[in-house]
């Protein structure tokens, strides 16, 4: 995988890296999270505001405006009183799917390792080492 800020294409052109350009896009605060709540489906510009809590409706709507740029984001105006905006992910949009899925695994996996008990200090079982005695390791119990 190319690492740093460019790589050569098979023709020698300059470009930049593909998981640089990615993380240009999704990395900005909320993106993230206003992806994660139209994966369901279309959501109207206030619901969006409910479920991506602390996002102010100018940041919603430049998040929202920067993802229709990108072409991961649809708007589509109904007329009524009021009239509403709704979003929904576009074809291109639908393909981010799996990588959030591959994030909340992630994320799983991490509150499930800080919720885990620590393992006793000495204890190798998957080498068949003997388990050594448990030594307390909390603060209380080392002397100054």
């Amino acid at each position: 995988m190319p690492r740093g800020d460019e790589h050569s294409d098979n023709g020698g052109i300059r470009q930049r890296c593909p998981i640089e350009l990615s993380a240009a896009i999704l990395c900005q605060k909320w993106t993230v999270l206003i992806i994660r709540d139209l994966i369901p489906g279309p959501r109207y510009f206030s619901e969006l505001r409910s479920s991506v809590s602390g996002i102010s409706p100018r940041m919603l709507c430049g998040r929202l405006n920067e993802l229709q740029e990108h072409e991961l984001v649809s708007r589509r105006y109904i007329k009524g009183l009021p009239p509403r905006t709704e979003y929904s992910l576009t074809s291109h949009g639908q393909s981010l799917v799996r990588v959030l899925d591959e994030l909340e695994r992630f994320g799983r996996e991490l509150i499930d390792r800080s919720l885990a008990p620590p393992a006793e200090p000495g204890c190798d079982e998957e080498a068949g080492a003997p388990a050594t005695q448990a030594t307390d390791w909390s603060p209380s119990a080392i002397e100054p």
